[in-house]
């Protein structure tokens, strides 16, 4: 029986900050539960960020972050880019 439902937000335990999203659907596969997640698009702006398959325990349930709380995250990573990434 699936843990996540449709519509839960969640976040994905490899990359706890930016894989973000919500489950779309669930499947069984070997005896496997997996869940079709679809990346929150305000935590990646315009990359293309496909949807994938990933475990139950690949997953942890967790709140949307307010807006505010993503542009805040995207400033600074937008700023750490920019100090590590100049060209000389």
């Amino acid at each position: 029986m699936p843990v996540f439902n449709k519509g839960d937000y969640v976040r994905a335990l490899i990359a706890l900050n930016t894989r973000i999203g919500t489950i779309e659907d669930s499947k069984t596969d070997k005896g496997l539960v997996l869940y079709l997640f679809r990346q929150d698009k305000r935590v990646v702006g315009d990359q293309d960020t496909p949807d994938f398959y990933p475990l139950e325990s690949e997953l942890e349930a967790c709140k949307r972050p307010p807006d505010t709380e993503v542009e805040a995250q995207l400033r600074a990573a937008l700023c750490c880019y920019s100090v590590t990434h100049v060209q000389v």
